[in-house]
């Protein structure tokens, strides 16, 4: 099955891709009856948020890139290595979170 869309949503739903995006994110504009119907077939068709089609939209991916002037074999084999990223990975999710 390919990826299901909120075009598809909305299509199946004979409502407009604003509606379902309004409705999924809580916003005003989509009445109580609309978005309930939203929520029920996003649950029923086990829709999840496509990260990379939001990103794209957002203009922002959340992705952070490290430059490391080692030998990447040295770093593979560095004990601290993993430990450090796994903290700076840590804090920038609650920092990403919290903005």
């Amino acid at each position: 099955m390919t990826h299901l869309t909120i075009a598809d949503i909305a299509a199946r739903l004979g409502i407009s891709t604003a509606a379902v995006s309004y409705a999924l994110n809580g916003r005003p504009g989509v009445s109580a009856a609309t978005r309930q119907r939203v929520l029920d077939l996003v649950e029923e068709m086990e829709w999840k948020p496509d990260s990379t089609a939001r990103s794209l939209r957002s203009r922002r991916s959340m992705a952070v890139g490290i430059a490391l002037s080692r030998d990447p074999e040295e770093i593979a084999y560095d004990p601290s290595t993993p430990t450090s990223r796994r903290g700076s990975s840590r804090r920038w999710r609650h920092e990403a979170t919290a903005s």
